[in-house]
C-alpha cells in the first residue's frame, strides 16, 4: 500500500457520506480495526482533503499514544486487503485520540469505540 503524507494545516472536511459503503464493509474493516493494539476509535466518514480531486470516504483511526500507530498501520496494511473489495482500496488517517479532528467523529460513521482504560485512582474511589 501507498504512503502519503499532509503538510501541518491541510484542510479536512468531514462529514456524513451522500452514499455510504455497504454495512457488510463498514463490519468487515471494524472487525480488521478491532485487532490492532492500542485503537480507541474509528470511523468512516466522507472526506475531502484540500487539493484532492473528489472526496471520498476515509478510515479514521483514533489511538491511545503516538508509538502505537506506526506499528499498528504496519499489521492493518497486512490485514486490511481481507476486509475490502478486491481491487479497492480507502484512505486511512491516523491520529492519537486527542490530535483527532473533532469533525472526523462523525457519529453517524463510528464503526469502533472502545472503552478508555480506568485510570488507577478511579478503582480506590470506588464504593
Amino acid at each position: 500500500m501507498r504512503q502519503r503524507t499532509f503538510n501541518r494545516g491541510t484542510g479536512m472536511y468531514f462529514g456524513v457520506p451522500a452514499s455510504p459503503m455497504p454495512e457488510a464493509l463498514a463490519d468487515a474493516l471494524a472487525r480488521a480495526v478491532a485487532q490492532l493494539p492500542g485503537i480507541r476509535e474509528a470511523y468512516v466518514p466522507q472526506c475531502y482533503i484540500e487539493r484532492e480531486d473528489e472526496a471520498r470516504q476515509v478510515l479514521v483511526l483514533g489511538f491511545a499514544k503516538q508509538t502505537q500507530i506506526a506499528p499498528a498501520m504496519e499489521s492493518l496494511f497486512e490485514i486490511l486487503p481481507q476486509a475490502l473489495p478486491e481491487g479497492e482500496f480507502i484512505d486511512v488517517l491516523p491520529f492519537t485520540v486527542d490530535a483527532m479532528p473533532e469533525e472526523a467523529r462523525v457519529d453517524e460513521c463510528a464503526i469502533l469505540l472502545a472503552d478508555a482504560p480506568t485510570s488507577w485512582w478511579k478503582f480506590w474511589s470506588r464504593n
